[in-house]
């Protein structure tokens, strides 16, 4: 694993000394397919199983980064740098269901993964979001619509942006069996959304650390919304380590 701690930019995206290969927009459609040390203007769009991302940074001022087609699985996205060079869109960097994404670094974009169903995401860093509240934007580092299977765990989700959603929001719809433990987050209204309200179940949040970097309270409002009915065990305040209730 690289670097200790909590993730940050040089212990996320592609490692230094990875040379990389220019490339336009990939579109994927052969069941294996890796792809390795590229560096993408544009966007990569998955409609394959066991497809692999790695060592590659991708580059998308207008659009999502990288798009899982639904029903696909077996999809492994790691250590990938995603800059959204100030997109303008709004877009998600990263959709949809059955992923792994291990070791991400993903800035400049207007929202980070949507995540619905079956995902893993570690060890990864989402920061400097672009701002697009003013558009009517419902920005969050990680959101969930609905699906079972989630789990967030050791990553850095910063939600810099005044008036922005959320660092992890579960809602929309409903889901099952998700687990958020180990994470560094900070912003947003509120900074995780524990999806209560829609009807989510088995929500575990575990040993997450809350900072007050953008506001005292965590996010504008607090640092939990709708989570009554999750678990929620050793949270604590980033800054003073004093639990977070």
């Amino acid at each position: 694993m690289r670097g200790t701690g909590h993730p940050n930019a040089s212990s996320t995206g592609v490692p230094a000394g990875t040379v990389l290969t220019p490339s336009g927009s990939l579109s994927i459609s052969t069941s294996g397919t890796v792809i390795d040390g590229h560096d993408v203007n544009g966007s990569i769009y998955i409609n394959a199983d066991d497809v692999t991302i790695k060592r590659t940074r991708i580059r998308n001022p207008g659009g999502t980064a990288i798009s899982i087609e639904p029903g696909r699985t077996g999809i492994l996205i790691e250590d990938v740098e995603i800059d959204g060079t100030g997109n303008t869109t709004g877009a998600s960097a990263i959709v949809y269901q059955n992923y792994t994404a291990r070791r991400v670094h993903i800035h400049d974009f207007g929202e980070g993964f949507m995540a619905n169903g079956n995902v893993l995401i570690e060890d990864s860093y989402l920061h400097d979001f672009t701002d697009f509240v003013a558009g009517g934007a419902h920005q969050d580092a990680i959101q969930s619509t609905g699906n079972s299977g989630l789990t967030i765990r050791h990553n850095t989700l910063l939600m810099n942006v005044d008036g922005g959603n959320a660092a992890i929001m579960l809602g929309t719809s409903y889901g099952s069996d998700v687990l958020i433990e180990n994470n560094l987050v900070a912003g947003g209204g509120y900074t995780l959304y524990g999806g209560d309200s829609n009807g989510w179940t088995h929500v575990r949040f575990l040993n997450n650390r809350i900072s007050t970097m953008f506001h005292p309270l965590g996010g504008y409002f607090g640092p939990f919304l709708y989570a009554d009915n999750a678990t929620r065990t050793g949270n604590v305040w980033h800054e003073t380590g004093q639990p977070v209730t």
